[in-house]
Parts: structure tokens; sequence; C-alpha cells
């Protein structure tokens, strides 16, 4: 688990080597079977668009 800073404030992000990553995948809808590179807790929406900049330019750069 790790701590990003978008936007001043703390976001927790959890990848699918983290311990909680099955409990927090399957967080909203059991029923859903989908295995996310990651997952990001955020407190507004613009630490969305953060999070989804910084997925964009660190995670699909390959």
């Amino acid at each position: 688990m790790k701590n990003i800073v978008f936007c001043n404030s703390e976001n927790t992000v959890i990848t699918q080597e983290d311990i909680g990553y099955g409990q927090a995948r399957q967080e909203w809808n059991r029923s859903i079977q989908k295995y996310p590179i990651a997952i990001v807790y955020c407190e507004k929406t613009s630490d969305v668009v953060e999070a989804i900049l910084y997925a964009k330019q660190t995670l699909y750069t390959n």
C-alpha cells in the first residue's frame, strides 16, 4: 500500500501486490470479477483527475 499526494491531499493506493487488494477489489460489488492494476481512494474530484493523469503517465507508458 502506498500513499501518493494529489492536489495537496494524501490518497491511498492499493496494487495487486498488496495484502488487502482482494478485499479492496470486491468492496463495492462482489459479483464483478475485475482485477484493476491499482485502486485509489480519493478525497476530492480533483484527486480523481490527478490519479487518472498519474496512471496514464506511469502505468501505461509501455
